[in-house]
C-alpha cells in the first residue's frame, strides 16, 4: 500500500507544480486588457478646436470645387444671345434703309416749307436808297449799284431797325440844322409813313416848304428794305404855342418832281 500512495502523491505534486507555473504565466498582449484614459478637459478642447479647423477647411474646398465649375446655363443663354443679336441687326436694316431713302424727299419738303412760310427773304434795293453800310445778311451789289439782300426773318427786322433808327437820326439833325430853325421836332412812326413835324411858328415858313421832299424820300427808302412799293406817305404839321400842340395842316404824297 506504502508502495502504491508514493507515486500517487509524486504525480499529484507534479500536477499541482504544473497547475502553479500556468496561472503565474504572464498575459499575452492578446489577452491584456486595455485600460482607456479617461479624457481631461484641456484634451477635450483641443479636439473641437481641430474638428472645427478641419469643418473650415473642408467648406473651403467645397466653395472653391463649386466656383471653379464652370456655369453651362451662363454659356447657354450667351450663345443664345450671340446667336440672336445677328437676327435683331437684319430685322432693323431693311427699315434704316427704308429711312435713308425717304431723306431727300423729306429734305426736299423742307426747303419748300421754308420758302413757303417766308422764313428765308430777298428784297433787292435800288441804286438809289442802297447804303454800303447795312450788312446784315447775305449782300450781293449789281453793276447798277443796286443791292440784293438774302437773309432771315430776324436779319431782316434787324436790317429794318437799323434803316429806322438812320432815319429817325437824319429827322434830329434836320430840327437842329440852322436852315430848318422852325422846326421844333419830327418824328416818324413804325413804318415811316406817317411823319408828325412840330413846328415853332403860326405861318409857313421856306423850311416847311421844302421838307415834304426829304420826308417823302426816307419814308419810301424805308420801304424798299422793306421789300415794298412806296404807299401813301403823310406828313402832319403841327403848331407848339406854349405846352399846346394843334394840327395846322396835312400833307399827302402829292410830291412833284421837276
Amino acid at each position: 500500500m506504502k508502495k502504491r500512495t508514493i507515486p500517487a502523491a509524486l504525480l499529484l505534486m507534479i500536477m499541482m507544480i504544473l497547475l502553479c507555473g500556468c496561472g503565474k504565466q504572464a498575459p499575452s498582449a492578446e489577452e491584456t486588457p486595455t485600460v482607456t484614459p479617461e479624457p481631461t478637459v484641456e484634451a477635450a478642447e483641443r479636439a473641437e478646436t481641430t474638428e472645427t479647423i478641419e469643418t473650415a477647411q473642408e467648406t473651403e474646398k467645397e466653395n472653391d470645387a463649386e466656383a471653379e465649375v464652370p456655369d453651362e446655363s451662363a454659356g447657354i443663354v450667351a450663345e443664345s444671345a450671340e446667336t440672336e443679336v445677328p437676327s435683331a441687326e437684319t430685322a432693323q436694316k431693311p427699315e434704316k434703309a427704308a429711312e435713308d431713302e425717304e431723306e431727300p424727299a423729306s429734305e426736299d419738303t423742307g426747303e419748300e416749307t421754308q420758302a413757303d412760310s417766308g422764313r428765308t427773304i430777298e428784297i433787292t434795293v435800288p441804286a438809289e436808297y442802297a447804303d454800303v453800310r447795312y450788312r446784315t445778311g447775305e449782300v450781293t451789289w449789281h453793276e447798277d449799284d443796286s443791292v440784293t439782300y438774302r437773309l432771315t426773318e430776324e436779319e431782316h427786322e434787324q436790317l429794318l431797325a437799323e434803316v429806322h433808327s438812320d432815319i429817325q437820326r437824319e429827322l434830329n439833325e434836320m430840327c437842329s440844322s440852322p436852315y430848318f430853325l422852325d422846326f421844333f421836332s419830327i418824328t416818324a412812326n413804325e413804318d415811316c409813313s406817317v411823319f408828325t413835324v412840330v413846328c415853332l411858328s403860326i405861318e409857313t415858313t421856306m423850311a416847311e416848304q421844302e421838307s415834304p421832299r426829304q420826308l417823302y424820300e426816307m419814308g419810301r427808302r424805308y420801304a424798299a428794305y422793306q421789300g415794298r412799293e412806296p404807299g401813301s406817305i403823310r406828313l402832319d404839321y403841327m403848331n407848339k404855342i406854349g405846352n399846346t400842340f394843334t394840327y395846322r395842316k396835312s400833307e399827302w404824297d402829292r410830291l412833284a418832281k421837276d
